[in-house]
């Protein structure tokens, strides 16, 4: 068991380093005090993180809303001739919700 935890530790040891080397770096260049470096740091690689992540996110909602404002164009017209034949037939609103489902899995199919 010890190769194995020895294993792991050395697949995080180089991105380790190379923080270590950055903060190191940056800190003796530029004589910042630590806690100035680590706070720079943390702010920037969340931003180069999440930013980006964030405007993907943003762009797939988009195109989402624009699919359910075009789902919507099909799916309420067909409700409501669903359920007024039913009405006018007398049926009951669980039959009424049946038949619209099987006419969703035949748009869908």
């Amino acid at each position: 068991t010890n190769s194995f935890a020895h294993a792991i530790f050395r697949t995080f040891e180089y991105p380790a380093s190379c923080i270590e080397s950055m903060l190191l770096t940056t800190h003796s260049t530029f004589h910042i005090p630590w806690w100035v470096v680590i706070a720079t740091t943390t702010l920037t690689i969340r931003v180069l993180v999440t930013l980006p992540l964030h405007i993907h996110l943003q762009k797939n909602h988009a195109k989402v809303e624009v699919a359910y404002s075009e789902l919507d164009t099909f799916t309420k017209p067909l409700e409501y001739r669903i359920i007024t034949e039913c009405r006018s037939q007398g049926l009951h609103i669980d039959i009424a919700n049946r038949k619209l489902k099987k006419a969703f899995r035949k748009l869908k199919d």
